[in-house]
């Protein structure tokens, strides 16, 4: 009894310096980590996983993928309203190059993501008022119109899935740009 209590014991130890190990692991190498964890789930090891540590990456990942729609959503309109509204022929190219790689990057995102369309659509009109008060602060000679996208659209709600989609298209953000 008392070799069983000491086994019992030796594998309590082992498993917490396991734990040990495998969390400072992740903060010292979080390339090894993952590897190491592929490892462990490929093979079925789960006890021998690092939960804690995989739950908060796990979250991570969710809350990037937000912030980079957020973040690229609002890049998006910022160029929109710049290229419709600015007459500076020398930039066109540059905000016409910007309006297609994140319209690009954002349809590849919600196409890979079709959830963080109901996420975009939530955020769309924050992301709308703050594409334009930036632009309006970096060109304050300029006058935009803060009904831009209602006035281009008027047949869909303001920020619907369908209106953000459409504008979103590769070939929608230019028919807005025609005077």
């Amino acid at each position: 009894m008392i070799k069983d209590d000491f086994s019992t014991k030796n594998i309590q130890s082992k498993s917490i310096l396991d734990e040990a190990i495998s969390i400072s692991l992740h903060q010292q190498d979080f390339a090894i980590w993952c590897a190491q964890t592929i490892t462990k789930l490929n093979a079925r090891e789960f006890d021998k996983l690092d939960v804690e540590n995989i739950v908060q990456e796990i979250g991570s990942l969710a809350s990037r993928d937000r912030r980079e729609v957020k973040t690229r959503i609002i890049v998006f309109l910022c160029h929109l309203l710049k290229r419709k509204y600015l007459s500076l022929p020398e930039n066109f190219r540059g905000w016409a190059l910007t309006i297609d790689e994140q319209s690009e990057q954002l349809n590849d995102i919600l196409e890979q993501s079709p959830s963080l369309k109901i996420y975009l659509e939530e955020i769309f009109v924050k992301a709308w008022a703050i594409a334009l008060r930036r632009t309006q602060a970096e060109y304050p000679d300029y006058r935009f119109p803060s009904e831009f996208l209602s006035e281009c659209l008027p047949k869909l709600p303001f920020g619907s899935i369908t209106e953000i989609t459409n504008l979103l298209s590769s070939e929608y953000p230019w028919k807005l740009l025609k005077d």
